[in-house]
């Protein structure tokens, strides 16, 4: 998100600097749209092939209607009082709420 506050900030950039950052960021948004199937089928490796899994899918649908509503509305609300660097500092925040996250599961597993 940092190449969109790049961006965001680049009136004064030559036009290849910002086609750059584009390119860049278009790049990383490729690379994120894997993430979700790879968390899926890390979900289902976990879960086995036990009754577990069942639950384990339940659970995953629950956070992520959650995580939609909750996204809608703190991205409205920050939209509305910063427009788009507060977007992009929701953002940031979730993204390290999510690597706080990886990191407890990571502890977890590893017991």
């Amino acid at each position: 998100m940092y190449l969109a506050y790049a961006l965001n900030t680049s009136e004064s950039w030559p036009l290849w600097a910002r086609w750059a950052v584009v390119a860049l960021l278009i790049a990383s948004v490729l690379v994120e749209s894997g993430f979700t199937p790879a968390g899926l089928t890390y979900l289902a490796d976990v879960a086995g092939q036990s009754d577990g899994r069942g639950a384990a899918m339940g659970i995953y649908t629950l956070l992520l209607g959650l995580g939609s509503a909750l996204g809608a509305g703190l991205g409205g609300w920050l939209a509305q009082s910063l427009a788009l660097n507060g977007i992009i500092l929701g953002t940031v925040g979730l993204a390290r709420l999510a690597v706080v996250g990886l990191a407890l599961l990571y502890e977890q597993t590893k017991l």
